[in-house]
């Protein structure tokens, strides 16, 4: 595995961490549950009690942060 691999994926977590910061934990948990749980935006609506759209909404600011700030370190 290449060196720059290691990089990319430490700068990646930088990011994602920073950016993540900025949102209280209902979004939060949002980002973890699709990410890292594999859940649709429908299953969290349903086990978090919120709107589908709500957490469509949620999950798209904070990817929209997320491209922010790759652009902004470039």
């Amino acid at each position: 595995i290449p060196v720059e691999s290691f990089e990319d994926d430490k700068i990646n977590k930088i990011i994602i961490n920073s950016v993540l910061s900025k949102f209280n934990s209902e979004y939060k948990n949002i980002f973890y549950k699709h990410y890292f749980e594999g859940k649709t935006s429908n299953r969290i609506a349903k086990e978090i009690g919120k709107s589908q759209p709500t957490v469509s909404r949620r999950l798209n600011k904070i990817k929209k942060e997320i491209k922010n700030e790759i652009f902004n370190r470039i």
